[in-house]
């Protein structure tokens, strides 16, 4: 009984204050698993053109593509487009194999975040470059100024106003496939949109009052419904 007096009294306070805070901590989306088909990826750059492979992923199947010796980096392209601004502050997470023939590097950004309409490109430089041995790795990148964004015309690291700007109107994401100097191929698998995990250890309490609800830097809301007092 008192328990249940206990979650009575949390969810009146709760509705009180019109205060809430999400934990999706399991609302994983994946946007691509390439069971079947590319689903709409191509390549930008000097690559051949994308292919499906069934077992190339780490889990399963994969889009892969090999280097025409161009000169050219070569680029996975994602289908996206429009309005992606719900994806601020989550990971997109994706696996890469690379095979390599060579130890030349190329060091360059290795994904691409841009909008046409104003023109801003994002990029992103791994701090972890893939293997050459054809083992897989796993990524996983914050789309947040808290993670290594940059604006690629100024140089400098991308704000929160630039990464939802971009994101808003969402125009080309692209993945770098190509790492060497030399005869390369490499192969993309599992693409996946992951909330941040909140971390409720970081939960203050005060003394005499309810749990809190809200953790240092993670954002709350008010709800629509009254009271907002």
């Amino acid at each position: 009984m008192k328990k249940l007096k206990n979650i009575l009294i949390t969810l009146f306070f709760s509705m009180l204050l019109g205060l809430s805070i999400t934990n999706a901590q399991n609302d994983t989306t994946v946007l691509h698993s390439f069971d079947t088909s590319v689903e709409g990826w191509s390549i930008v750059g000097d690559g051949t053109e994308i292919e499906w492979r069934p077992n190339a992923g780490i889990s399963g199947s994969a889009i892969c593509s090999t280097d025409l010796g161009e000169g050219i980096l070569w680029y996975f392209q994602a289908p996206y487009q429009g309005d992606k601004s719900d994806w601020y502050g989550q990971i997109l997470k994706f696996s890469l194999k690379q095979q390599a023939s060579t130890l030349e590097w190329v060091d360059d950004y290795d994904l691409f975040l841009t909008n046409n309409t104003t023109g801003e490109t994002l990029v992103y430089d791994n701090p972890i470059d893939p293997p050459r041995n054809g083992q897989p790795i796993a990524y996983s990148i914050a789309l947040s100024e808290a993670d290594n964004w940059r604006n690629r015309h100024t140089g400098y690291p991308a704000t929160k106003t630039e990464i939802l700007s971009v994101l808003s109107s969402l125009s080309s994401l692209q993945i770098r496939g190509e790492y060497i100097n030399g005869a390369d191929s490499a192969c993309l698998d599992d693409i996946q949109i992951q909330p941040i995990p909140i971390d409720w250890t970081s939960r203050v309490d005060c003394v005499g009052a309810l749990p809190s609800r809200l953790l240092i830097g993670y954002e709350g809301r008010v709800l629509d419904n009254p009271p907002n007092r």
